[in-house]
């Protein structure tokens, strides 16, 4: 056998062996040696990874310029270490930690690279969402500092890892005690030898001093080393720096203290109310509202908390939310002691480490002011500015709507169309503003003419419509314009002098005269034209001679 094929046997035997993803590159950064963790971690099996070019496996940061320094660093005495973001076979993307360093292989420079998953190491860090049961997990599988211990607790093996946590060299270490890194408490403190160890201590949260004096929080794992007879020859002792992990658990705490300040603080009303419908947190804007303090509203059912409406609306929307998953807004009214709330409520689940969802947060805003804002814009829509009767648009989807009812039921409706006979001279001998007042009093008159099922619109200038629904015959009609000549008969007070006007009125009929609105109301206007041409202050049908003489 060649010294090239027994250096090649000799790695691959290394790197089979090894229970961390190892990939051996050329200069060119082309795979030479996969081992299995390696297949596991990228996707792929050895059978395609040797040969493909490490950029494949790339997401960022190239993984062959890491290669290529690394070669440089360690002919000045130096290993690489980088964190990268490696992409899987599938394409996901996972974030790694890869450790260099040069070597030969087949008689040519070469790369090795140990990478290891850092996905775990990564949420530590964030520690927003993650748990206890997951730190501990995540303490197990982080590359942690190993070294050995005899039964005096004297250092016997010290690896890589442990000299970087402590800053020490293994030869400075080896042979003394462990106590040269301040651990407390250590091996011969706690007399783990002097006892037997029934199970391995495991996360114990130690401090150690590093060679340049910083302290650091770790986390130490703990176990017995014994020989083949069952005696205690020493102990094993690995620990992984945590301080990253605790800073990240006081600035957590110190965030959740923020946001809750800033929920205190909030003008919104502001709950969590978790999946049996009990609620977990209101913030002082919703107990102030409801009259409740925050401490008796805590462990309340929804239906116990808020008035009766309310609860059930929201009890919907929270059933809505817990089933899909997906956040809800929606607007509703709060009654209260002092009156109508109007609130914008926005929910969204709240899901465990998990994925479950476990609650809701509930944010509500006053919206009381854009609601009347809203409710004014929309009467300014419908309704005329002057008389505060419905405009031509109300009045047309109204008719439309009778139309489709009358049809349905087979009934009778008017359409009756009016306007103020010699209107212009008002606004010419008195003023605008006369005509405006002028226009409003006879706004009041005629909805006193009118039954609660009729309808009554200003359409512009001096003209008015009604709608008459639910008639028998034309003589209903009829009778409703004569109480208009007769609610007009009276003179008018405009401006301190008396003033008498009469009204001409065209009438449609439907289903007789229109079957839609368009005809309604063109012919209840051709009828009152045809009143007008009769001499004023009185009442015309439509019919179809007046259609012929419009032609």
């Amino acid at each position: 056998m060649s010294s090239n094929q027994s250096s090649q046997n000799r790695y691959q035997t290394v790197i089979n062996g090894a229970n961390i993803a190892v990939l051996l590159l050329d200069e060119k950064g082309v795979l030479l040696e996969a081992n299995k963790k390696a297949e596991e971690l990228t996707g792929y099996p050895a059978k395609d990874l040797i040969g493909m070019n490490v950029e494949r496996l790339d997401s960022g940061a190239s993984l062959s310029e890491h290669s290529a320094s690394t070669r440089n660093q360690s002919r000045q005495g130096q290993n690489f270490v980088c964190d990268a973001t490696l992409r899987r076979k599938n394409g996901t993307l996972i974030p790694v930690e890869i450790r260099g360093s040069s070597t030969v292989y087949d008689a040519k420079e070469a790369c090795l690279l140990i990478v290891t998953d850092i996905t775990e190491r990564r949420k530590t860090e964030q520690a927003f969402r993650a748990s206890r049961d997951w730190a501990e997990h995540i303490f197990r599988l982080v590359p942690s500092a190993i070294f050995t211990v005899d039964t005096n607790g004297n250092i016997t093996s010290f690896n890589k890892q442990a000299e970087e946590i402590t800053g020490y060299r293994a030869e400075e270490v080896m042979g003394k005690n462990c106590t040269v890194f301040a651990m407390s408490p250590c091996s011969t403190k706690c007399g783990l030898f002097q006892c037997e160890l029934v199970e391995p201590i495991i996360g114990k949260i130690c401090t150690i001093r590093r060679k340049d004096g910083a302290l650091l929080t770790a986390a130490k794992n703990l176990d017995l080393l014994r020989d083949e007879k069952g005696n205690i020859v020493g102990g094993v002792e690995s620990f992984e720096d945590i301080t990253r992990r605790k800073r990240a658990e006081e600035a957590l705490k110190a965030s959740e203290e923020r946001y809750r300040t800033l929920a205190e603080a909030a003008h919104d009303m502001i709950f969590i109310i978790n999946r049996d419908g009990y609620i977990e947190y209101v913030n002082y804007f919703v107990s102030e509202h409801i009259g409740l303090n925050q401490d008796e509203a805590v462990g309340l059912s929804v239906e116990d908390f808020f008035p009766p409406e309310t609860a059930r609306q929201l009890g919907e929307s929270l059933g809505d939310v817990m089933k899909h998953g997906k956040p809800f807004y929606g607007e509703s009214a709060l009654p209260l002691a002092r009156g109508e709330l109007w609130i914008g409520t926005r929910l969204t689940p709240i899901r465990n480490e998990a994925g479950e969802i476990s609650a809701v947060l509930g944010i509500s805003r006053d919206i009381t002011e854009r609601k009347r804002s809203e409710k004014i814009i929309e009467h300014m829509a419908y309704y005329d500015s002057l008389t505060d009767l419905p405009n031509r648009m109300f009045f047309t989807e109204q008719l439309n709507s009778a139309i489709m009812l009358a049809q349905r039921n087979q009934e009778m409706m008017a359409v009756i169309f009016l306007d103020l006979d010699n209107f212009k001279t008002v606004n010419d001998t008195l003023g605008h503003c006369v005509g405006d007042q002028l226009l409003q009093d006879v706004s009041g008159r005629l909805k006193e003419c009118l039954r609660e099922s009729d309808f009554i619109a200003r359409f512009g200038g001096d003209e008015f419509v009604l709608l008459l629904t639910q008639i028998d015959c034309a003589k209903d009609a009829s009778q409703v314009a004569q109480k208009i000549f007769e609610a007009m008969r009276p003179p008018f007070d405009l401006d301190g002098h008396e003033f008498h006007i009469t009204t001409s009125i065209g009438i449609s009929l439907y289903p007789n005269h229109g079957q839609d609105a368009r005809f309604l109301l063109k012919n209840a206007d051709a009828a009152l034209y045809y009143a007008k041409e009769q001499g004023r202050n009185n009442h015309q049908f439509y019919s179809s001679t007046l259609a012929v003489k419009a032609s």
